[in-house]
């Protein structure tokens, strides 16, 4: 017997009960145009090309998805929407039921009840014309407008094809039966996807009906062909029969009727073709209307059940990839529904298997189409997918389907419960920027998705994880960082060859030795430290202010491995800083230091009477040489001296800034207004959402860091210097005139042949006065009645940085050689009574012969060793060097800017600062805590500041033979 149409008509109406759909199956860069969904009365909706069409010729829309011939049509081809074809029939005849040939109408009417009007019968054979057929009580009965079979429905793919009433031997599947000998592949016994699962029910029993349905010539059951889609993306697109088989299905001359799972290339083979060409030459940009509102990219959705009806398409609110946000009662709802904002999104969560297991119970599994809208809303482009499983290597492949969770496939039969569970484990949305391109342009997004499995007996906590990542390629910054800081180190190599060259010169040092290595080395080191210092504030401060105010997106943030480059050089800059300060210090403490004191013993007649009765000195008798040289010594007053001493101790670790307000302010900043917030991975954060979960972005956070730490810094120097140091108090200024209140100078010898020196010789001759004989000199000064306080006879100046001559320095030496015994005087004190004595008194008169060598000197008064005032030029007070090399005489520079206090804390606070600086960065670098890395700067400074008061307090007592007792 012939098997007539009858039964295709059949399956046919279950593809006009589901809506269908075909998906974009040419290269993968093929957009499509976006019109409204809402099609006109005589159009249908085609998710061929996602676009309302009208329906062909001599036809007529069925519903909003497919058209239908007119009655006196049959169909030749028809794949579903307005795929179809249709040829007009012999004059007297109408279609048939299933559409697909002619035939005459009826003469009479049925009763519902017991019969059918249909144009075969009940056993298939084609009937002349349409009757009425009454159902056979025993085989089948009315139903829906067929006579419902008790038995399953046997279905040929071929219309020539026949088979005996006899034949029962056939193919079960889905609820048809197929001939034996059209079966090709072996779809029998097939198993889920899940390991010690069995046979799938949902595999076994529809997956050949499925295929067979698809595979029919010009009458393609569309949903079967969804359906069978949906099964190999069940599968995960492994390389079984399955989906071998269903790549078989692809007609070239249909390339729109089977629904496009894989893409042709690979990940980097797509990006290159976009990346060449664009979109019909254009590139897709993030662009903000207001802050962080896209105006023009949006995600849209084709989404499908798991038998392959079409369910809805409309934007998609990426909260649905989001598993943690289904499970509501361990994740925070409120989430942006756009990944085009550069707003990165890191959520996790921990949820029980079996919360996994309700939530896909209760709601039906569905599979996604994603795709793009852009060009002003108007064109849609298909949305790449990954798809990789735990524990299992990862591949370039890129896919078009997906789903979220899932137990059908491991169901043994209809009426059992599934045994496992598929869900997506991790989901991660990668925007990134094209690199080479300058307007922003961005690669099409990539949704890369980890499915892992859990049985339902399982008791444990899966952890899922959703993110959305910004990628940028940092090539084109990182070498821009490289030639910055390659240049500045070149600047820094010159600066300390300049440096170790004006070293040697104030060193009197004429050939390479280790000394001058070592020396040219420590200059190297401070100075490449502040070279990456500078060159990270300026890559960091650029990504700061542009990434916050870009309305057309350029820039992305980097990720944790393309920062880590700029960890790396924070941590070398915090190395060589240490270094830097450590050295500092410990060249600090050890300048030779010298108080002059100018004042002269007083003789009074009782005093004189008494010297003219004793017998004169025996000038060959050493010991009663030195104790009258050191008896006249003193006779002077030493607290002056101990007073200055003090002074100058507590300048020692005297700074600009005060390092506890500092702190405190930045913290101010930092924290109490919030601006930390603007170092999270967000768009746009909100200071006052101190709740917030989003992850902060260390380049970000260097910005700002270095923004608010720098500013507070000039804040408070400009306070200093403007306010508190005129208004307040000036410890600098107050020094030098205490120093000559006190009739003291001080020499400062950094260098062999350099060094400082602050005039402190009194106008009034004496200092060590009464009270109303200092007051009187005082008003004498103010009114201008007395000479002046500077070195020069017509000058106030007292400040000098001064380079000697080599007999300057012989003198010097050989007179300060007793000074630097190493015995101390306390040691000494408890040895034998004679000999200490004699050494300390050594020590005193060879402190009395500097006192007065010094003052000869400064007087002018030693023949061969003179010197002269000058002032220093444009370019040696740039570069802090001297072009003339004390031959035979001296140099006096006058000192404008206070350079003697480079060698205490107060002149080297560039270097302070920017210790305090990489310290702060660099613990918040390894804390993300602001208020940790206060905290340990607070505690080093503190630290350093004890390490070189103490110090410093040491070589002050054994360079000026002051007690350290007596510095307080």
């Amino acid at each position: 017997m012939r098997f007539d149409p009858f039964i295709k008509y059949f399956l046919y109406v279950l593809v006009l009960i589901e809506y269908s759909s075909q998906q974009i199956t040419s290269i993968s860069l093929n957009t499509t145009e976006l019109n409204s969904l809402n099609c006109s009365s005589n159009e249908i909706f085609d998710f061929t090309k996602l676009e309302c069409k009208k329906c062909p010729n001599n036809s007529f829309p069925l519903d909003k998805f497919n058209c239908k011939c007119n009655e006196t049509f049959y169909f030749t081809i028809n794949n579903g929407g307005n795929s179809i074809r249709c040829t007009p029939c012999k004059t007297g005849q109408i279609q048939t039921l299933d559409g697909f040939s002619c035939i005459e109408p009826p003469t009479s009417s049925c009763s519902s009840n017991i019969g059918i009007i249909t144009d075969t019968d009940q056993y298939g054979s084609k009937l002349s014309k349409r009757q009425c057929i009454v159902c056979d009580d025993k085989f089948s009965k009315p139903l829906n407008g067929a006579c419902k079979s008790c038995k399953p429905f046997v279905i040929s793919e071929n219309d020539n094809q026949t088979i005996e009433t006899s034949t029962c031997n056939l193919n079960p599947s889905g609820g048809f039966l197929f001939f034996d000998n059209s079966v090709t592949i072996p779809f029998n016994n097939i198993n889920s996807y899940f390991e010690n699962s069995g046979a799938s029910w949902l595999f076994n029993e529809f997956s050949l009906s499925a295929f067979r349905t698809c595979r029919i010539p010009n009458r393609r059951n569309m949903t079967s062909c969804q359906f069978l889609a949906n099964l190999n993306v069940l599968k995960l697109y492994t390389r079984q029969p399955l989906m071998e088989q269903y790549d078989s299905l692809f007609n070239p001359e249909e390339p729109n009727s089977l629904p496009w799972l894989k893409y042709q290339e690979d990940l980097s083979s797509y990006y290159n073709l976009y990346s060449q060409n664009g979109i019909d030459s254009e590139f897709l940009k993030i662009k903000f209307k207001n802050k962080c509102q896209n105006t023009d990219l949006e995600l849209i959705s084709a989404e499908y059940d798991l038998w392959g009806t079409f369910k809805n398409f409309e934007s998609f609110d990426i909260q649905k990839l989001n598993l943690c946000y289904l499970n509501s009662n361990s994740f925070d709802q409120d989430i942006i529904s756009s990944p085009f904002t550069t707003s990165k999104i890191l959520s996790k969560c921990s949820v029980d298997v079996q919360r996994l297991f309700e939530l896909s119970d209760s709601k039906n599994t569905i599979f996604y189409d994603l795709y793009l809208k852009f060009g002003n809303g108007t064109k849609l482009l298909p949305i790449p997918v990954k798809i990789y499983e735990t524990g299992k290597n990862k591949d370039d492949n890129l896919f078009r389907r997906f789903f979220l969770l899932e137990t059908t496939s491991s169901k043994n039969s209809a009426d059992t419960k599934s045994t496992h569970i598929r869900f997506a484990k991790s989901v991660k949305i990668t925007i990134e920027l094209i690199p080479g391109k300058s307007n922003g342009e961005i690669y099409p997004p990539l949704i890369e998705i980890e499915y892992d499995t859990a049985r339902r007996e399982d008791k444990k906590i899966v952890y899922l994880n959703f993110e959305i990542e910004y990628k940028i390629n940092v090539s084109n910054f990182r070498k821009v960082f490289f030639i910055l800081f390659g240049t500045l180190s070149g600047l820094a190599f010159l600066y300390s060859c300049l440096s170790i060259w004006n070293w040697n010169r104030r060193s009197g040092r004429f050939m390479i030795d280790i000394i001058t290595i070592f020396k040219f080395l420590m200059f190297l080191i401070s100075s490449v430290g502040n070279s990456i210092m500078i060159a990270l504030a300026c890559i960091s401060i650029y990504w700061f202010i542009v990434y916050r105010n870009q309305m057309n997106v350029i820039l992305f943030l980097p990720d944790k491995l393309q920062e880590k480059i700029y960890g790396t050089f924070l941590i070398i800059a915090f190395c060589l800083k240490l270094v830097d300060v450590i050295y500092l210090i410990l060249v600090q403490t050890s300048f030779d230091i010298f108080f002059i004191d100018w004042e002269k013993p007083k003789n009074d007649e009782k005093s004189l009477e008494l010297k003219k009765r004793l017998p004169p000195i025996d000038k060959n008798n050493q010991t009663s040489l030195i104790m009258e040289q050191i008896k006249e010594q003193n006779k002077i007053s030493c607290w002056r001296t101990l007073f200055v001493a003090n002074e100058w101790n507590e300048l020692q670790t005297f700074r600009k800034i005060n390092t506890t307000i500092h702190l405190i302010l930045v913290l101010f900043l930092l924290k109490v207004i919030n601006l930390e917030a603007y170092t999270r991975q967000e768009c746009q954060p909100d200071r006052n959402d101190i709740t917030s979960d989003t992850p902060y972005s260390f380049i970000l956070r260097l910005g700002i860091s270095f923004l608010v730490f720098t500013g507070v810094e000039f804040f408070q120097l400009f306070v200093y210097t403007v306010m508190y140091s005129r208004c307040i108090e000036d410890k600098i200024g107050q020094f030098v005139d205490f120093c000559s209140i006190s009739n003291i100078s001080m020499l400062i010898m950094t260098h062999t042949q350099y060094g400082y020196y602050i005039h402190g010789r009194s106008p009034h001759g004496q200092s060590d006065t009464s009270m109303y004989q200092m007051t009187q000199s005082l008003i004498r000064e103010e009114i201008d009645m007395s000479a002046k306080r500077g070195l020069e006879s017509n000058s106030n100046h007292q400040t000098f940085s001064i380079k000697v001559p080599n007999k300057f320095i012989k003198e010097y030496s050989k007179v300060m050689s007793p000074l630097y015994l190493k015995r101390s005087v306390n040691r000494a004190v408890r040895r034998d009574h004679i000999t200490s004595s004699n050494e300390f008194e050594k020590r005193m008169l060879a402190y009395t012969k500097l006192n007065n060598f010094l003052i000869s000197f400064l007087n002018n008064s030693i023949r061969g060793i003179n010197y002269s005032v000058h002032e220093r030029n444009i370019c040696e007070n740039l570069f802090n060097i001297e072009f003339k090399q004390p031959i035979k005489n001296g140099y006096f520079y006058k000192d404008e800017i206070d350079c003697f206090t480079d060698v205490i804390y107060f002149g080297k606070e560039k270097t302070l600062f920017l210790f305090d600086l990489v310290i702060f960065l660099f613990v918040d670098y390894l804390s993300e805590s602001y208020i940790l890395a206060a905290l340990i700067v607070y505690i080093t400074s503190k630290i350093l500041k004890i390490f070189r008061s103490d110090l410093g307090r040491r070589n002050l007592s054994k360079k000026t033979l002051v007690d350290k007792r007596f510095l307080i």
